[in-house]
Formats: C-alpha cells, structure tokens, sequence
C-alpha cells in the first residue's frame, strides 16, 4: 500500500519533468538527469523511483529537485495528495506496507484497478491495440474498442525503446493520433487474471474489497382499507359525492356575482 499511495499521488499532479529546451529542441544536461530515474518497467515505477529519491538524497528540500530538473510544484501537489491518501487508508484501518524492491505487487495492485485499461502490442512496432472490456467483450466492431494507441512521447518507455507485448495505461491523449499517458509494463497472465474478474456479476463495492449492498427492501402492501376504497369506487378514482358539488358549485357562482358587482361600482 505504501508504494502504491506513492503512485496514485503523483500520477494525481502536473507534469514532474522541466526541461529549458525549446519545442524541437533537447536539453541534453535535463535529459541526463531524467534517465537515472527511468524504470525498464514504465513511468509508473519512474515516479517511484522519483519520490524515494527526493526522500533518501533531497530529504523532502526544494532544492534537490531544481538539480534534477524536476517541477518543484508538481511534487508538492503529490506530496500532498499522498498524505490525504495516508489519512484515508489509515481511516479504512488498511496496513500500510512497503514492497520494497519488488515491482510484481505493484504491477498485480495496477492491474486490479485498470485493467479496463490495457492494450496489446500489433506487430514489432510501438502500435497498440485497445483490448476490449470484459463486458463488452462482443462489441468490438468500430469505436475506441478496436482504435490504435501509441505511447505518448514523453513517456519511459519511448525514451528506453520498449515495446512491451502488455501493457496498462493511465489515460489516452488525443492529437493527431491517440496516446497514451504513463505507460507500464504487465505480465499477459496476471493482466488475464484480473480481467476476468469483471466477467462474473460484480458491483463496484465487491471489487473495492466491500461487503455487496444488501437487497432492497420489498415494497409495503397497500392496506385493506385502501384495497376495499379502490373496490368501492373502482379503477378511476373517488368520486365526489353531489352534495359537496353543490355546495362548491353554489361557492363559485357567489364569488363570481360579488366580482361583478365590484367592478359596476367603479
């Protein structure tokens, strides 16, 4: 939960990276620097890699992260939202553990909650293919469930050349052609896995780690007594008995002579 509290933060910010280079232009020094943090895996592990280093070697400062041509204000936002996040799972009376090293949690934990977010490599190229949500699985001709994504140039994976075979997306960028956004490697089975999920009758809450909603309650029958009035006066409603008809009839008329009667006066 740790590292993944971590991620959630700073996929939740701004862009981390500054550069002084103009738009086709590189900075080669700030490109230097960005590559110790890469992660063969993706950017979700890049950002992690960022975070522990702005604890272990800029101990939390403004300035470490000025020399590694990172946004300052982008990682106080997710320092931030990282400890809102903390309060909320401590309040959930979820432990907060640490994988350490290992990146197969943290590829299982980004699995469980965007599967609906993965795509398939087409070819030896960096082309992927929007694999279709469980279930919707039929409906796959036309639309976003058969379009063609690319990595968004800013991210590892580009920078390092992989074209993994699986891979999970935090969102799509549409320019001229679809990208998409912090891109991380997964394994094919443990994406399986967790895709079938959704292929049984789930509710949200089920997912999350809930108990189901319980069943709602059954609508009261209506009384005798209201049984025996419909019985009574039938399907078209109550009727109005003639004397109060009358009486409202005889109402009206009076206050409509006693409205004539004004206005002859003026």
């Amino acid at each position: 939960t740790e590292e993944a509290v971590i991620i959630a933060a700073m996929l939740s910010t701004e862009p981390i990276w500054h550069s002084r280079s103009k738009p086709g232009e590189r900075d080669e020094e700030a490109d230097g620097k960005h590559a110790s943090f890469y992660h063969r895996l993706g950017d979700h592990l890049t950002f992690l890699n960022v975070w522990r280093r702005w604890e272990s070697d800029g101990r939390m400062h403004d300035t470490w992260p000025r020399e590694q041509f990172l946004r300052v204000r982008s990682l106080r936002t997710a320092r931030s939202i990282r400890t809102q996040l903390q309060g909320e799972v401590t309040k959930n009376h979820i432990p907060i553990v640490s994988c350490g090293n290992d990146p197969g949690p943290i590829s299982r934990a980004v699995c469980a909650g965007f599967f609906a977010n993965s795509a398939r490599r087409i070819g030896n190229e960096s082309t992927y293919k929007l694999l279709p949500r469980p279930s919707v699985a039929e409906s796959t001709a036309g639309g976003e469930l058969s379009q063609l994504m690319y990595p968004h140039p800013s991210s590892v994976l580009v920078q390092l050349n992989q074209a993994p075979s699986y891979v999970i997306f935090h969102q799509i960028v549409a320019t001229a052609r679809p990208f998409m956004r912090h891109v991380l490697a997964v394994d094919h089975n443990i994406l399986l896995q967790h895709r079938s999920i959704i292929q049984t009758r789930i509710t949200t809450q089920e997912l999350c780690g809930f108990d189901p909603p319980a069943a709602p309650a059954a609508a009261p029958r209506a009384s005798a007594s209201c049984n025996e009035g419909r019985h009574k006066h039938g399907n078209k409603g109550t009727k109005i008995p003639a004397k109060d008809a009358d009486s409202k009839a005889r109402a009206i008329a009076e206050a409509k002579a006693r409205f004539l009667a004004r206005r002859k006066t003026r």
